[in-house]
């Protein structure tokens, strides 16, 4: 089991090890492409307008960043205002936390599996799940994912939850989200959908017409290839 573990584990650090060592990739992923801001920007706007809805109180609550990569979204956490010591992020993959450490040494990141979390019952108001699922391929490992998310989870507390809706033709290792398969994860709660994210390949080719092009396209639903939810108890 602890071998199985380790096996997958170490699969998905040298999936990313790969992506990173293409030059293509990384100038795809680029934060200086028009199209990239315009996407961290949608979300970051309606991850703000999320926490308002939820009378989230950026100074006392506390807050889980699951599969938090290197940190990626910790810059935006901050900017909303929420301190430093009520935010916890987690990645099974050891250079993506060592990189997240380097980057904010006072935030709380550590080495754990999403399936296992080494936190007590209701320990977190809100817990952010950034394109997490879709690179689970496994449904049962999706599941305890799911579990450990709504076991640690005050009961007024929240999700964020942001993926892919579809699957992605050009890449094997991840796999769309759809609403079904978010109800059979967290069936006893209320999810509120959200369609963002103008098609990354069309977003990106934009050009200096970006500006002005996304907020048209995107309100094309069809052209929008992730959910952004929001997930609570059904009271």
């Amino acid at each position: 089991m602890i071998k199985n573990k380790i096996k997958v584990e170490n699969n998905i650090e040298n999936i990313y090890d790969e992506y990173l060592k293409n030059d293509k990739t990384k100038k795809k992923w680029s934060n200086k492409n028009h199209g990239n801001k315009l996407h961290y920007e949608e979300r970051f706007e309606k991850v703000k307008l999320l926490m308002e809805k939820n009378n989230f109180n950026i100074k006392k609550s506390r807050i889980l960043d699951l599969g938090c990569a290197s940190g990626n979204f910790t810059e935006s956490l901050l900017k909303i205002g929420i301190e430093r010591k009520n935010i916890t992020g987690i990645d099974c993959r050891r250079k993506s936390i060592e990189n997240a450490i380097s980057k904010f040494p006072k935030i709380n990141f550590k080495l754990m599996d999403a399936k296992n979390l080494k936190f007590n019952n209701s320990s977190f108001d809100c817990i952010i799940i950034f394109t997490l699922f879709s690179s689970v391929l496994s449904f049962d490992d999706r599941l305890k994912i799911a579990t450990e998310v709504k076991r640690v989870l005050r009961p007024n507390g929240f999700i964020i939850y942001y993926d892919l809706r579809i699957n992605n033709p050009f890449n094997k290792n991840n796999i769309g989200i759809n609403k079904k398969e978010l109800f059979r994860l967290f069936p006893e709660m209320k999810i509120d959908f959200f369609e963002i994210t103008l098609m990354p390949p069309i977003a990106r080719n934009l050009g200096f017409g970006t500006r002005f092009l996304y907020p048209i396209l995107t309100k094309f639903s069809f052209l929008n290839s992730h959910y952004i939810c929001q997930i609570k108890v059904n009271n």
